[in-house]
């Protein structure tokens, strides 16, 4: 199965994964951060946007199924939830 990765790019480097392109982002473009300067709350965000790269492709799996495989799929998804 063909699968398109997010990706960003300065001039020739080329970032594939999306934490990885929002840790650019935070540490390039320093007028505007993502992240909130409390660290507590910064690790929480860290935290969340872990559980979000670790969990959606089981979360969006049902999306891509029929059937006994999507029953399957939803399950899986209300487990991780």
């Amino acid at each position: 199965m063909f699968q398109e990765d997010p990706c960003v790019g300065s001039w020739w480097k080329l970032i594939v994964e999306s934490s990885i392109i929002l840790e650019y982002i935070e540490e390039t473009w320093l007028q505007k951060p993502l992240l909130p300067a409390d660290p507590y709350e910064k690790a929480v965000a860290r935290f969340w946007s872990k559980f979000v790269d670790d969990k959606s492709p089981r979360l969006y799996g049902f999306f891509m199924k029929v059937g006994e495989e999507q029953e399957k799929a939803v399950q899986e998804g209300l487990e991780i939830l």
